[in-house]
């Protein structure tokens, strides 16, 4: 994981549903369909928009 990404989490994490969703996008920049797959399992149920992000990720992409 980046050490901007560690930070996103640090600050961003769990805060509201906007700051989730920024920080889905700031990993999925940084790290890609990989690091939105961590994070989504890290999130499991607390933050289900992370699986619905994965998945629109993966079907934009193709994957």
């Amino acid at each position: 994981m980046h050490n901007f990404t560690t930070h996103a989490v640090e600050i961003l994490g769990g805060k509201t549903n906007r700051a989730d969703v920024l920080l889905m996008e700031i990993v999925n920049w940084l790290e890609g369909i990989e690091g939105i797959a961590r994070l989504s399992r890290d999130w499991k149920s607390t933050q289900p928009r992370g699986y619905l992000f994965w998945i629109q990720c993966l079907v934009t992409k193709n994957d």
